[in-house]
């Protein structure tokens, strides 16, 4: 028997031999002819012709007049292929060519669903899956703008199905009518970005001419779609730009920035820099309320930080009060945090005139150098020399296993409030930051020497701070580490770290301020700062591994003030010497002098030298002070012997004296709940033996680990990472319980880096039932 297969759509894979053909070509129409007639004469065999020509089809019509049981014809019908592949019809809209030239029968097998939606599953996995919704929800008008925007190619023979599925959506909400009046004439695109701007424009007014071109669109909250309409933005920078500059020069003052703000996307590049052109431009108009809206209005624009960053600075803070003289040591370093340093900060910055910051600071300065001998031996007192005593408290308590302390030179206020918040942004814990006095004078080997030592000495000595260091905290109990190089700290931690102090005697911070002329909060100062947190956090991370409790601690011997350009310069008086700061980097040979402001006197004073000293100088007795000479410190903003071209430091200002006491803690950590697995079985009114196994999934070790079970307690010093060898046999007993197995709760309490962690849960226990001998229980295990 012959078979003929009319399949016109090539859908079939065929292995042709001696008794399968395929025929498709004009030229195959004789050949096929010549095997046909061999063919009906060969009763004993079957063969099978695939004919995928129509022309040839016409052409074979003759055969059809033979017995079925000798030519029999088949029809491959794509629509019933459909049907048997997918179990569900294909819709009517398609026909024959639209199966084969969109590979319908190609797609993979459809959920349970498609049957009840054939139109929406074909076009979701056609077109995209955001065209098989039927009940709208919210944002997926946002979410078709996107697609739109994206990809936006629907191919012909689908577009009935999808104006179809238009049809359904504009019954729902109108607002798709705007997809349906772009089929005929402009792109799917161009309705997409209609969408996207309408939303982006909302605030704009209507007369702004880019908007109304969009007015055809609804409104649409695209809020998850901030990049792409940030990007559709960039394309009109030119309108925005021209609007914006025309608007603000008909309208500069303080309520119409407010205005424009309020107006304005939030998205736009152009709009952020018209603002800051408008803010430099009027200096005197900005206020932080200004600022406080741009924040809000840029709040989804990542790039907004640094502009913001700038427009602070512009502002003018509120006029720091004058003390009345009765403040406390605590009421005065509010004073010069929150008050006094942002103006100063101010001033610096914008260039402005100082006479006022001048007069606050002198005052500042008169009741510090009074106040000082009594601050040093009060140990609550806020001075750098009494953070000595709380990390020995901690090593001494073991509340910390590590203790990493940050010796920064020369790290003003306005510096460790910025590492702190550097910190606080890479996941470490900053419990506490508040001000605290340097040493008088405020020179390294003055200030630096008292907070390794914790006291102030007047012994005059040459031994490293490394040496006194190690010298006041070493002994057999705790291991002190000094460190000058950040490389040579972060090595310490790269392998198994060890319980003990790790100290950085960082000074590059101080060295940069030395050579600088401007404010000392930018970039380069970031750098600095980045290091000292990413050398804090790679450390606490080791040590949360190892399972230590660490604490990280963040001290400046001394800030720096920046000395008025027309400043007065002191001549060293005879019966004095200038005291330069020796900020050799140990472990070389190599001295580095700052010239600071101050001086020194190692003979006595008589009344009249005192007299003479005291209308230009601070006097600082050693015997007062603790200090190895008798110092002096110029009053105001004088420089000593010459003027420095950058910051400097020495005397007795805020900002020279004020400091940032920062305490840190590690990150914390996913600690994931351990695993309890249970052997063995209840027996009732017994008291059974049970084999419990508790697993640490974690990366860290588990601490002081306590497990208890119905009652039976079972502790651990340590469970170390990744363990599941920690075994305990517990008793239980229980009452007589019906069942064939019983619940038992179960609570575990541990410590993981420091930190107290409890969990809970159930494991099911099975209760053995029958009754055996005391012979048969010697066979129970074997």
């Amino acid at each position: 028997m012959i078979t003929i297969y009319c399949d016109f759509y090539c859908t079939q894979q065929i292995e042709t031999d001696n008794y399968t053909w395929v025929v498709n070509k004009i030229q195959d129409y004789i050949p096929l002819r010549q095997r046909l007639r061999r063919a009906l004469d060969a009763q004993d065999r079957d063969y099978t012709v695939y004919v995928q020509s129509r022309i040839l089809a016409q052409w074979l019509e003759d055969m059809r007049d033979y017995d079925l049981q000798v030519v029999r014809w088949e029809e491959i019908d794509l629509r019933d292929r459909f049907r048997q592949k997918f179990d569900f019809a294909l819709p009517s809209e398609l026909d024959d060519a639209a199966i084969q030239d969109l590979q319908l029968l190609n797609l993979p097998k459809p959920d349970f669903a498609a049957a009840t939606d054939p139109s929406g599953w074909i076009i979701g996995q056609l077109i995209d899956p955001i065209w098989r919704t039927t009940n709208l929800y919210q944002g997926h008008l946002a979410d078709l703008s996107v697609w739109a925007v994206q990809k936006g190619q629907i191919p012909v023979s689908l577009m009935t199905l999808a104006k179809a599925r238009l049809n359904q959506w504009i019954d729902a909400d109108n607002r798709y009518n705007i997809f349906l009046q772009c089929m005929g004439q402009d792109s799917w695109q161009q309705a997409g970005e209609a969408v996207l701007l309408r939303w982006a424009l909302k605030a704009y007014p209507s007369s702004f001419t880019l908007r109304q071109q969009f007015e055809c669109a609804s409104i649409e909250d695209c809020d998850r779609h901030l990049n792409l309409c940030r990007d559709l933005l960039r394309k009109y920078e030119a309108d925005l730009k021209c609007f914006w500059s025309s608007w603000l020069a008909r309208n500069p003052t303080p309520e119409a920035m407010i205005v424009a703000v309020k107006w304005m996307s939030g998205l736009a590049d152009v709009e952020l820099s018209i603002v800051e052109q408008w803010a430099q431009k009027n200096i005197s108009l900005l206020t932080l309320p200004i600022i406080d809206l741009i924040r809000h209005r840029f709040s989804l624009f990542s790039e907004a930080r640094n502009v913001l960053r700038r427009l602070e600075s512009l502002v003018r803070p509120p006029l720091p009060q004058i003390s009345d003289g009765n403040w406390s040591t605590e009421e005065w370093l509010n004073w010069a945090t929150v008050e006094y340093m942002p103006y100063f900060s101010w001033i610096i910055r914008n260039r402005q005139p100082r006479d006022l910051q001048i007069d606050l600071a002198n005052r500042f300065a008169d009741w510090l150098v009074g106040k000082y001998p009594e601050l040093q031996f009060n140990p609550n007192a806020s001075i750098v020399t009494n953070q000595l005593s709380r990390i020995q408290e901690l090593i001494d308590s073991k509340q910390a296993d590590v203790v990493l302390w940050f010796i920064v030179d020369g790290l003003t206020w306005w510096q460790g409030k910025k590492l702190s918040a550097i910190c606080a942004e890479s996941g470490m814990g900053v419990p506490e930051i508040c001000p605290t006095l340097s040493g008088l004078p405020s020179v390294t080997s003055i200030s630096k020497r008292a907070i390794v030592q914790g006291y102030f000495d007047k012994t005059n000595t040459n031994k490293p701070i490394s040496q006194l260091l190690k010298t006041r905290l070493g002994c057999e109990k705790v291991s002190v580490l000094v460190y000058t190089q950040p490389s040579d700290m972060e090595m310490a931690f790269v392998a198994d770290a060890k319980p003990g102090i790790y100290a950085l005697l960082y000074n590059a911070l101080d060295e940069q301020n030395h050579h600088s002329s401007s404010f000392t909060d930018d970039e380069s100062v970031d750098g600095h700062l980045n290091l000292i947190a990413r050398l804090a956090n790679q450390s606490f991370q080791q040590c949360l591994k190892q399972g230590f409790k660490a604490v990280g601690f963040v001290i400046s011997d001394h800030g720096s003030t920046l000395l008025p350009p027309q400043c007065s310069v002191k001549k060293v008086p005879k019966i004095a010497f200038e005291f330069n700061d020796d900020n050799t980097p140990e472990g070389t040979t190599q001295s580095i002098y700052q010239g600071t402001r101050c001086c020194a006197i190692d003979k006595t004073l008589s009344a009249d030298d005192l007299r003479y000293l005291e209308q230009d100088w601070y006097y600082l007795s050693k015997d007062a002070y603790n200090l190895p000479y008798d110092f002096l410190i110029p009053k105001s903003y004088a420089a000593v012997e010459r003027r420095p071209g950058g910051w400097t430091h020495g005397g007795a200002t805020p900002e020279e004296t004020v400091v940032a006491w920062i305490e840190l803690q590690p990150t914390p950590i996913l600690v994931v709940q351990p695993i309890i697995k249970v052997e063995g079985y209840l027996t009732p009114n017994q008291a059974s033996t049970l084999r419990v196994t508790l697993v640490n999934p974690n990366s860290v070790p588990l601490k002081t680990v306590r497990l208890t079970f119905t009652g039976t307690q079972a502790t651990w010093n340590t469970i170390p990472a990744y363990s599941d060898s920690s075994i305990a046999e517990l008793k239980v007993s229980i009452a007589n319980s019906k069942g064939r197995s019983e619940l038992l709760e179960w609570l575990l309490n541990c410590e993981v880096g420091g930190q107290s962690w409890q969990f809970s849960g159930q494991r099911e226990v099975p209760i053995k039932r029958f009754q055996v001998s005391q012979v048969d229980e010697l066979f129970d295990n074997i």
